[in-house]
């Protein structure tokens, strides 16, 4: 986790309607490498490569500023590493986009505990498996649907089966795929697979 005393988080001063056109965070990713060796040095951490990445507190995907205010060195190693907070970032930036919540709020959570935004939106907190870098995430997810490809809507993640259905397990049978025995979802606004009968808010479990 980040120092909130050095990366407190810092965003851009935009919208929602920017940042959900395509290719918006690449348009203004621009960090260079004497900013990036400042924020090393503000953490007494060794630049060594393939060790941690500059990251963004606050994902450029959600409006994030390359301010130092939004950096710090991120390990790729652990369950908890660079390649798990990517799954965060991408999964808030739909949720946004899709008008469940709201940009100030993601970025809000994002800033103050990714790792608690990880765990409500994600789902189950991902397992290490070995040590992470820029091509090998050091992490498998649960129920995560190979990196972030989740049904928006529900938490934990219902990895998307291409359109088809599923049923809470031990149901009535009317999705050919079920969910994890025992486990109450929340749901989160839309609920395409029709799981949240009494409209609680809760599924399954």
């Amino acid at each position: 986790m980040p120092n909130p005393a050095l990366t407190p988080g810092a965003a851009f001063a935009v919208g929602r309607a920017r940042i959900c056109v395509s290719g918006y965070a690449s348009s203004v990713r621009d960090v260079p490498e004497s900013e990036k060796d400042a924020v090393y040095a503000r953490y007494g951490v060794p630049h060594v490569p393939h060790q941690h990445e500059v990251d963004h507190l606050v994902s450029l995907e959600l409006g994030g500023s390359n301010a130092i205010a939004n950096l710090w060195p991120e390990p790729y190693a652990g369950r908890w590493g660079a390649r798990t907070k990517d799954v965060l970032e991408d999964r808030l930036h739909d949720l946004v986009c899709a008008g469940t919540i709201r940009l100030r709020y993601a970025q809000r959570i994002e800033a103050r505990n990714w790792v608690a935004a990880y765990t409500r939106y994600v789902g189950s907190p991902p397992v290490a498996t070995s040590s992470g870098g820029p091509g090998n995430s050091g992490v498998t997810s649960p129920g995560s649907g190979g990196g972030g490809n989740c049904t928006p809507g529900y938490s934990p993640c219902l990895p998307y089966k291409g359109g088809a259905d599923y049923d809470c397990y031990g149901g009535d049978g009317n999705g050919p795929f079920f969910t994890a025995p025992g486990v109450t979802y929340t749901v989160m606004g839309s609920d395409p697979y029709r799981l949240d009968g009494n409209g609680d808010g809760k599924a399954c479990g």
